[in-house]
């Protein structure tokens, strides 16, 4: 055997001694000897085969020291991550039908022309026979009228806010009466020339809460505290005789409303209660149609109709209000 030969004999006998005294060795692991955490970042492959020189690393490599930062390419993904903010509702990319938010801050404002129609009955004082029911239509001519209101929202939370509003029903005529009445214990003869008036004023507090919300529909839901003023009065032009009577009271009122945008075109609805008792309730149901410009502002037409029914000591009243109204809504 040359030298050469029996040279490399001896070296491979020497590297095999050396491995057994290092332990066994498997296909994947680290070689004898590494730093397990510095080869599988310094560039050793993943696969080491034991004995094989390819996939040796080279001890050189173990020297270096490891970068203090390690370039990642960006990688996008459908979920946002953490800290990153969803969809507005209204954008197009939500989808979730339980999902959205209020805006928030948020008013509106709104003008009706409605007709009003029942009965009421006002005395003196709580005294029983100091009135008598009076048609507020075919007796005292109380017929179209006004009603605006006015109202403002906050979200303190995305799916949770509180409002305050005030609406006004103004009605006021001037006629002839067909038949004698008695209003607040005084007597109002048939052919009398009188100026009549009916006003009712109702502050509103409230909570609302975000059932449900996609890009193109919303309903909500909400009570409130109803703190309604009635004021009626009845003047004689040609005499003496000038009475009017006002009195306050709350009532709790539950609401559920929707609104839907498909393109430019806006649809909404609302459906009100209150209910204290038999004769002491109200009934509000409105729905309208109208444009969204933009994201922010919306301009609606509609039909309003609502029943009034109360009944204080001895004062009495069942009133109607239906008509038409115009409302315009903006969130910021």
């Amino acid at each position: 055997m040359s030298g050469g030969r029996s040279a490399a004999v001896v070296a491979a006998l020497v590297g095999l001694a050396a491995t057994a005294a290092a332990g066994p060795e498997r296909a994947g692991a680290p070689p004898p000897g590494n730093d397990p955490v510095r080869w599988t970042s310094v560039g050793y492959p993943r696969a080491w085969v034991p004995g094989d020189p390819a996939t040796t690393p080279d001890p050189r490599l173990a020297a270096r020291p490891l970068p203090a930062t390690v370039a990642v390419a960006p990688t996008t993904s459908a979920i946002p991550s953490a800290g990153t903010r969803g969809p507005a509702v209204g954008d197009a990319a939500a989808c979730d039908p339980c999902g959205g938010a209020f805006p928030r801050f948020a008013a509106w404002g709104s003008y009706g022309r409605p007709r009003v129609a029942g009965t009421m009955l006002i005395t003196r004082g709580g005294e029983p026979g100091s009135g008598t029911e009076i048609d507020v239509d075919d007796t005292l001519g109380l017929d179209e009228g006004d009603v605006f209101e006015v109202g403002v929202a906050w979200a303190p939370w995305a799916r949770h806010r509180l409002f305050v509003a005030y609406e006004r029903f103004a009605f006021d005529v001037e006629g002839v009466l067909p038949a004698s009445v008695i209003f607040r214990d005084v007597m109002f003869d048939a052919g009398d020339r009188v100026a009549s008036s009916l006003e009712l004023d109702i502050a509103k507090a409230g909570y609302e809460a975000l059932l449900a919300a996609t890009p193109t529909t919303q309903v909500r839901a909400g009570i409130a505290a109803w703190v309604w003023r009635y004021q009626g009065s009845l003047e004689n032009l040609d005499g003496p005789e000038d009475q009017s009577r006002s009195f306050t009271h709350v009532l709790p009122v539950a609401h559920l409303a929707g609104d839907a945008t498909f393109g430019a075109l806006h649809l909404t609805g609302r459906v009100a209660g209150g209910f204290i008792g038999a004769d002491r309730y109200t009934i509000d149901l409105s729905g309208g149609v109208g444009v969204r410009l933009g994201r922010r502002l919306t301009l609606d037409v509609g039909w309003r109709w609502t029943q009034f029914v109360f009944d204080e000591t001895t004062n009495e009243g069942n009133l109607v209000f239906s008509g038409p109204y115009v409302g315009l809504g903006f969130e910021f």
